[in-house]
């Protein structure tokens, strides 16, 4: 990491000497640019710990890159896939803003000041660090705060309160026929539940995986980087989300089939050992299928989601009115998310805005795959497949309504993408 942050620092020096000798507005162009690529590391570092520190990175990120691209006098780049498709929905949503009705106010309130500072986020990070070494640290920084997040995670555990923003402990109660009712405590760390931190945590720990298996990172670290992947394992078991084992499964699987590295499966074996062995895991497991309440909650919302996109198949009602709307089809208990991010979308932008959002990341997933047959990069295939386990587990609960995992994602895809454009430009 430290070598790769001096690498970036020499580099960026003389580039900056040459520029102050030629002055004008390439030089400050540059130099707002550089601010925002320090204040996007920023919003990586604040992203799994603080919203308002992940917002105030944002707000300086956008002011640092709107005043480097006018002294640049550039265009964003906006002419490929990814971001074809993010226009693309925009416009959808939009529509669906003008249809929400009495709710209008506060639908276009969620599409200007959500949706679309994620979409911001990817653009930025996308156009940003797509030159020099800029991928490379960002990734080491992303790292870098996951091995934070672990520690604050297991010591959560131990301790009952997490020690950087001092947040107890969760608790998850479980009951299956035949067996004594049953207390876990569940990590959630700094994030809002423990279905967000291990949402998180699986995503970068299959990340971290793909870059130990990759001879040009951690040359030096691979014992302590696959100790960290233990410690991030660990600490995402213990957090008793089912949802995040299914996305670590499929993160898994997609970094196997990327790869082609068979100790990816010698690993999967590992992990499923375990689960079967571990009580706690199994029966958090078996309560999945075994109790009367084990999955039947997710199945009525989903009920429910289906019941309002059928009043708004094509359009949609709306952007964030899904809570307002759901109710009636509820018999009066207000259902704040569907707990499946497609079902939402689709509900509140309508289906050709799901069929755009969907195509989003396929265009990334396409690019990156086309990139990986030529060269199997361990950065990309990481990047990739934790998106694709983070795409798993939203499909059982509502990550992208979250602010600090929808910024998480949004920039692994923007960082995916730079990074396909990195390898292979055109």
């Amino acid at each position: 990491m430290i070598e790769a942050i001096k690498t970036y620092i020499q580099t960026q020096l003389v580039a900056r000497v040459s520029l102050l000798k030629r002055g004008g507005h390439a030089f400050w162009g540059d130099f707002f640019e550089e601010l925002t690529f320090l204040s996007l590391c920023g919003l990586f570092v604040f992203t799994p710990i603080s919203i308002a520190g992940t917002e105030i990175m944002f707000g300086f990120s956008l002011i640092f890159y709107v005043l480097s691209r006018l002294f640049l006098k550039k265009m964003i780049d906006w002419r490929n896939g990814p971001t074809l498709f993010l226009i693309a929905f925009f416009l959808f949503s939009l529509v669906s803003v003008l249809m929400s009705g009495e709710f209008m106010a506060h639908s276009a309130k969620a599409l200007l000041r959500k949706w679309s500072e994620y979409f911001i986020i990817f653009v930025m990070v996308f156009d940003v660090f797509k030159k020099n070494n800029r991928c490379r640290v960002g990734i080491w920084i992303i790292v870098a705060t996951a091995v934070l997040m672990g520690f604050d995670g297991i010591l959560q555990w131990l301790i009952g309160v997490d020690p950087i923003r001092w947040k107890d402990v969760g608790t998850v109660r479980q009951s299956i026929p035949g067996l004594e009712p049953q207390t876990f405590r569940a990590i959630s760390a700094t994030m809002y539940h423990y279905n967000n931190f291990g949402g998180y945590v699986s995503c970068m720990a299959v990340l971290i995986l793909a870059l130990i298996f990759d001879p040009e990172w951690f040359k030096n670290t691979k014992k302590i980087m696959a100790a960290v992947v233990i410690l991030l394992l660990t600490v995402q078991f213990l957090t008793f989300s089912r949802g995040s084992y299914v996305g670590l499964a499929a993160g898994l699987t997609l970094l196997l089939v990327l790869s082609g590295n068979p100790r990816i499966l010698a690993t999967m074996v590992v992990i499923a050992v375990i689960v079967l062995v571990w009580p706690p895991i199994r029966e958090r497991l078996l309560y999945t299928f075994d109790s009367p309440n084990g999955f039947s909650q997710r199945l009525e919302t989903w009920k429910v989601a289906w019941a309002v996109i059928q009043d708004g198949m094509w359009w949609g009602k709306g952007v964030g009115t899904f809570m307002n709307y759901s109710t009636p089809y509820s018999n009066g208990i207000m259902t704040r998310y569907a707990h499946n991010c497609y079902l939402q979308v689709w509900a509140e932008m309508g289906l050709f805005a799901l069929i755009c959002f969907i195509g989003f990341f396929a265009a990334i997933g396409w690019r990156a795959f086309q990139t990986i047959r030529v060269r199997k990069q361990g950065a990309l295939i990481g990047l990739v497949a934790a998106i694709g386990a983070f795409l798993a587990h939203a499909f059982f609960d509502n990550h992208f309504y979250s602010v600090q995992l929808s910024a998480f994602i949004w920039s692994i895809a923007g960082l995916a993408y730079a990074y396909t454009r990195q390898l292979t430009p055109r």
